[in-house]
């Protein structure tokens, strides 16, 4: 049942399909990113002055925690960074997909070089802070413009991931507190960087017999061409 009799049908369906996909499937955002975005234009085209209510309420149905920001009916604008800071920091990465701890990133995410040093968790490495803050930048303030940055992302989480750093949740839960965010480490690949090494001797030796397939059938191809070309030479 919708929030009250002004509520119309579509909108608050729209809103209730849009707080289950944030409040509950975040770790497969990229699955879905695009339709949801396709959604809250079509609700900002509707111009419908009950969103605000029909998040309430779908909240409070779902049992959630969404904040409005994600099904708002006109973005604010006076907190959304220019193109410019976008633009910014995507120039700011490093070949390698990192980010570096100096003051012209802490001016893209509005904050000081001190403030940043001082919040960076004790055992944290610079480049891992200042890339985890960069990627929940990027999540909390820029989704509108996610297909920009989606590949220097996804290229930032795989350095670090190559980094297998220990405390890269303990930076993200820093960095969503430097920058006044909520954005979940699902969203950010960040359950995912931390990896624990594979021990061969556990992993059942079929499996890295599928793993080498490849190269055995490469091999196999290479040799068979091989007696095919002395069979042609002789005969």
């Amino acid at each position: 049942m919708s929030p009250n009799d002004t509520a119309n049908d579509e909108v608050w369906a729209t809103v209730l399909a849009l707080i289950w996909l944030h409040g509950f499937n975040m770790d497969s955002r990229v699955e879905w990113v695009l339709l949801a975005d396709k959604a809250v234009s079509w609700l900002r085209a509707q111009n419908a002055p009950n969103v605000t209510e029909c998040a309430d309420a779908g909240n409070s149905l779902l049992g959630c925690n969404v904040r409005k920001g994600g099904v708002r009916r006109r973005p604010n604008t006076s907190k959304k960074p220019s193109r410019d800071s976008l633009l910014q920091l995507v120039s700011l990465q490093e070949a390698s997909g990192c980010w570096l701890l100096n003051p012209s990133l802490a001016a893209v995410v509005g904050k000081s070089i001190k403030e940043m040093e001082n919040s960076k968790p004790e055992r944290a490495n610079d480049e891992v802070w200042a890339t985890v803050l960069a990627l929940i930048w990027l999540h909390g303030f820029n989704m509108d413009s996610r297909v920009e940055w989606v590949l220097l992302a996804d290229k930032a989480v795989s350095w670090l991931r190559a980094q297998n750093a220990p405390n890269v949740t303990e930076c993200a839960d820093a960095g969503n507190s430097l920058l006044g965010c909520n954005v979940r480490k699902g969203a950010l690949g960040i359950s995912l960087v931390v990896q624990e090494p594979v021990d061969k001797a556990a992993v059942p030796q079929d499996h890295l017999y599928l793993r080498d397939a490849p190269c055995y059938i490469l091999v196999l191809i290479v040799f068979l061409f091989f007696l095919f070309f002395v069979w042609s030479l002789l005969f």
